[in-house]
């Protein structure tokens, strides 16, 4: 039976409480207050989790939005506990009721850090990580697990020159995303290829499979062979990229973040589509994803009234794409492994010449969910109500 770990030894105890109209006024000792609000802490009562699973009890339409408090005081066990007019009793830790303010500094406290890049920025700090520390140490595993989430990418060295591999480290985080190019991949130029990437041709800086609803999340690509001629790896900040354009060209940003575009990718066994916007943003106004790959692109559909203003937004995010100040370039060796946030990070590579030598990659994905239960597991966040 999962045992909820309430605290976490960081919140400060409550000092005071205060009620008025459909308010609670709580003080902390460090001398700081938060006001709640009678509906969301009679609704956030500790008691309304299930014993075992801790998932909820009663739905939103359980409780009447207009709930007041009867009386509120501190108890003997330093508790907050709150009588409530519909009979209910409600007790809760300092901890438990701390990690879940929602004023706007606290809100803005929680959300994870977002580091910016461009190719000069990123090159004197090229974030780096070791297989066999991630692979045998939960510490370097949590850290590297940090980067590809706040940075987008790490470039793992000494990974061991043998097949699938990829899949291996990929376990590290959680199971595999499967896709119609199968559990994984290889990259190599091959005859009547079915993807660009199985050619020896330039690629254009993109995110993989644009067309399906949820593209992967982050990507592993491990060299095992480069002995041709050119093929140097491309990477591109595409939040960076995105925040230039908003910066520069706002109008653009905003026909981006609002008009879907058609992507699609289909052979002899499949024809899998999606409308997306180019640049993504979350609940909270901040990037979510970039989902651009002008390889995928369908037939444009939208209105007549919009086509040329999409037309020209896709111009100008295209050149903070390609601008050299933002493109990282470089050349993998054998043993080299990227790590990326498929969702952020563009890729792509410079042609190569296959008659010169072999360049041949490997490559598996996880989901960005996987990934990031991965880091609240290796946090200890899961223990926590």
């Amino acid at each position: 039976m999962h045992k909820p770990d309430t605290t976490n030894g960081t919140a400060p105890p409550f000092a005071a409480v205060t009620s008025e109209d459909d308010t609670v006024l709580v003080r902390w000792a460090d001398g700081a207050e938060s006001l709640f609000h009678c509906i969301w802490l009679r609704d956030h009562c500790p008691s309304g989790l299930h014993p075992s699973t801790r998932e909820r009890l009663w739905d939103w339409g359980t409780i009447d939005p207009g709930i007041r408090a009867n009386s509120t005081c501190l108890n003997a066990s330093d508790e907050l506990e709150i009588s409530w007019t519909d009979g209910h009793v409600s007790r809760f830790a300092s901890d438990y009721l701390h990690r879940r303010r929602y004023d706007d500094e606290a809100r803005r406290d929680r959300l994870p850090p977002l580091d910016l890049w461009s190719s000069d920025s990123i090159r004197r700090r090229l974030p780096e990580a070791d297989y066999h520390a991630v692979m045998s140490d939960d510490a370097s595993l949590l850290d590297y697990h940090l980067t590809v989430r706040n940075t987008g990418f790490v470039i793992m060295r000494n990974v061991p020159i043998r097949d699938w591999v990829c899949e291996e480290v990929a376990r590290r985080t959680a199971f595999t995303r499967e896709t119609n190019f199968g559990r994984n991949f290889e990259v190599i130029s091959r005859p009547n290829p079915n993807n660009q990437a199985y050619t020896h041709d330039a690629l254009l800086a993109h995110t993989d499979l644009a067309n399906r609803e949820m593209p992967p999340g982050v990507q592993f690509l491990h060299c095992l062979e480069f002995g041709a001629t050119g093929g140097e790896s491309l990477l591109v900040d595409g939040f960076h990229a995105a925040e230039q354009l908003r910066a520069v060209d706002p109008q653009a940003w905003e026909v981006l973040t609002r008009v879907g575009l058609p992507f699609r990718f289909h052979d002899a066994d499949c024809d899998v589509r999606w409308k997306g916007t180019p640049i993504a943003l979350d609940a909270d106004g901040r990037y979510h994803e970039v989902r651009y790959n002008p390889g995928l692109g369908a037939a444009l559909d939208v209105p007549a009234t919009q086509v040329k203003q999409v037309y020209r937004a896709l111009h100008a995010f295209a050149a903070r794409l390609k601008d050299p100040a933002n493109v990282l370039q470089f050349k993998l060796q054998a043993g080299d492994m990227m790590v990326f946030n498929n969702r952020r990070v563009l890729h792509g590579r410079a042609a190569f010449d296959p008659n010169t030598g072999p360049r041949k990659l490997q490559g598996c994905y996880v989901d960005l969910d996987e990934w990031l239960s991965r880091i609240r597991v290796l946090t200890g966040q899961h223990h926590q109500d």
